[in-house]
């Protein structure tokens, strides 16, 4: 038998073991890096659940859009006179009123959390209209009167000022200036001409300026969007129209006032 050279085997055994090692290693660096993304997934599943985002009304820029009914009350004083002579001298009240739509938008602050101050710009739509025909004698026989007082559009800017009373609710004032436009549509007619033809006959429109105020709430429902409700009331100047033909002129003084009821949603921006 040769000669057993243990140095030899040892020299040999030291430098084989890292090669074989290699493997090993690999292995247990894997289930420890294994073992790890497992526990932090456990981990995650028993964490308890992050709470949502609580619902309230915030500060910002909103824009909206809201519908309701508008309703008018405008004193009319009219005087008319045919060749000079006095023909008829009243005072009567129409009511125009009709749906209305209304697209808004502002800013709103709150202070301390509670006091709000918001300023707004808006335009409203409305069909609000009234006719009224009226027969009545005069000198030369039996006249009729038609009249129809309308308004198509308004517009004009508001502050709000208001008290949150909890977090989803909030309640204001208004006040502001509006300017609306109303239509006056006459035509007088006397039954004994020929055909009964009208003898006047005029259609105008006057921009009346006025000062509004009313109250309203919003109501958060859900993230950015909101409810709102209000009433306003608004107290136009009072504003003269004037009609004549080659036979007659009447003049009609007018005073009116508005009243809306609108609901809507708004968006706040940010």
């Amino acid at each position: 038998m040769g000669n057993f050279d243990r140095a030899d085997l040892s020299q040999n055994f030291i430098r084989g073991q890292p090669k074989a090692l290699w493997p090993t290693l690999l292995i247990v660096f894997w289930l420890l890096f294994v073992s790890a993304c497992f526990a932090e997934e456990l981990a995650q599943k028993h964490l308890p659940p992050t709470p949502p985002k609580l619902l309230c009304l915030n500060d910002g820029f909103y824009a909206g859009v809201s519908g309701g009914y508008s309703w008018n009350a405008i004193q009319r004083n009219e005087h008319a006179s045919i060749l000079g002579d006095p023909l008829f001298s009243e005072k009567s009240f129409v009511n125009p009123a009709g749906f209305t739509g209304t697209l808004f938008m502002g800013y709103g602050y709150y202070f301390k959390g509670l006091y709000y101050l918001g300023a707004e710009g808006f335009g409203n739509l409305t069909g609000a209209s009234e006719t009224i025909n009226t027969d009545f004698f005069g000198t030369l026989g039996e006249y009729t009167y038609h009249t129809r007082t309308s308004t198509d559009y308004s517009y004009g800017a508001s502050l709000l000022s208001g008290y949150k009373v909890s977090d989803l609710t909030l309640i204001y004032m208004r006040f502001g200036f509006v300017q609306e436009r109303f239509k006056e549509e006459e035509r007088e007619s006397l039954l004994s001409a020929p055909n009964g033809k009208p003898f006047l006959e005029s259609n105008t429109h006057y921009f009346a300026n006025g000062f509004s105020y009313g109250f309203g709430f919003e109501q958060a429902l859900y993230s950015r969007l909101s409810f709102r409700g209000e009433f306003t009331h608004t107290s136009f100047q009072s504003f003269t129209n004037t009609y004549t033909s080659f036979v007659s002129a009447t003049t009609a003084k007018l005073q009116p006032s508005n009243n809306q009821i609108l609901f809507g949603l708004i968006w706040h921006i940010w």
